[in-house]
């Protein structure tokens, strides 16, 4: 995979969740130690260590030295690319480093998709006076090409959602599990799903989220939506999309990487799970399933610390993902440069009183997290 290079050791490396326990809808989540897990016969996950990254390394891939990414494998088959983040939470001290690393993993590979996995917004303190802002004007700069709901999206009202979120921004919006309880129709400008074509390969992006939005710290997140069940949705969604030409499936799920795995066993047709809301990092891909029918789960952590870069090869011949490549990038000022335009947007936004970029440091630097 040609894009910007670690000098990381080539282990195995997996799953990495927030330091110390932490809990989710229950759920209990012991600090990962470095090993390889096998769930069974079909479901591999590999769990270890975050790696580190040179600005040596950064540089020595951009561009300028001729390591574009090519659009076509070997034998035949074409390189498709996606650039994601998710769990951001309105965390915008860090977000004119996402823009210049989206930048650069942008020109190092052509035609790809940037795509958001949910919780653009809310980050306590300042998130409750300013609800979505500055997110949608800094995701427009940056130019994403589509966002899929987190529950966190849902953190006011469907009104509030759909004005001030939703109509502001300048790209697609998924979520099809999510209906208008009165009318049982999708939200006003949101879609189940997309396809787009990438270096000529139809590429259907599914949007769901976790329908269990409230927390005992956020007990009215969705009071005002009718949540279904992603599993049946995504049933019911991936034949109608595959009828419509989709070649390659890709699930945008908002409910996190200890469900997704279970999920791709019971739906057959999921090429691809970018992962989010738990906050976990993979470092390769998790498989589930056996080729040609595996489903690939990948997640890039939280906070707006890193970007992650799928590439998923498919082979024209026999229609069927005979690869996928994954890679999180840390957003770090050591290894990046940080975006002006974007930069610009977030000091008018603090200079108008829309909050510090310190209020949500310090929030989490006290260990107050929220999914």
């Amino acid at each position: 995979m040609t894009g910007i290079s670690g000098d990381y050791s080539h282990q195995n490396y997996g799953v990495q969740g927030h330091h110390g326990d932490r809990k989710m809808h229950g759920k209990r989540h012991e600090p990962q130690a470095e090993r390889s897990q096998s769930y069974d016969d079909s479901v591999t996950i590999s769990k270890g260590k975050e790696p580190s990254y040179s600005r040596e390394a950064y540089e020595a891939a951009s561009p300028s030295n001729g390591q574009e990414k090519p659009s076509s494998g070997s034998g035949g088959t074409i390189k498709i690319s996606i650039i994601n983040t998710h769990d951001m939470h309105g965390y915008f001290k860090n977000m004119a480093n996402i823009a210049g690393l989206i930048n650069q993993l942008r020109e190092q590979n052509p035609g790809a998709m940037v795509v958001d996995g949910g919780d653009v917004c809310y980050n306590p303190p300042y998130s409750d006076r300013n609800h979505y802002e500055p997110m949608p004007d800094v995701m427009n700069q940056i130019g994403y090409n589509l966002v899929s709901l987190g529950n966190h999206e849902f953190q006011w009202n469907k009104e509030d959602l759909d004005q001030e979120f939703v109509k502001k921004l300048n790209c697609d919006v998924l979520c099809a599990n999510v209906l208008d309880p009165q009318t049982k129709q999708y939200l006003p400008g949101v879609q189940p799903y997309l396809i787009k074509d990438m270096n000529g390969v139809k590429v259907g992006f599914i949007g769901v989220v976790e329908p269990r939005m409230a927390t005992s710290a956020h007990p009215n997140v969705g009071h005002d939506v009718l949540k279904l069940d992603p599993g049946a949705t995504l049933k019911k969604l991936i034949p109608e999309v595959k009828a419509k030409g989709a070649d390659v499936i890709v699930v945008l799920s908002h409910q996190g990487i200890d469900d997704d795995p279970s999920m791709a066993k019971q739906v057959s047709g999921i090429d691809v799970i970018l992962a989010s809301h738990d906050h976990q990092i993979t470092q390769s891909p998790i498989t589930v399933g056996k080729f040609p029918n595996q489903t690939y789960i990948v997640e890039s952590g939280s906070h707006c610390k890193n970007v992650g870069l799928t590439t998923i090869e498919y082979d024209p011949k026999s229609k069927e993902v005979v690869d996928v490549e994954f890679t999180p990038f840390p957003a770090s000022s050591h290894t990046v440069k940080a975006d002006p335009a974007v930069q610009e947007i977030l000091n008018g936004h603090r200079d108008s009183g829309g909050g510090s970029y310190q209020d949500g440091q310090n929030y989490h630097k006290k260990g107050k997290r929220h999914h």
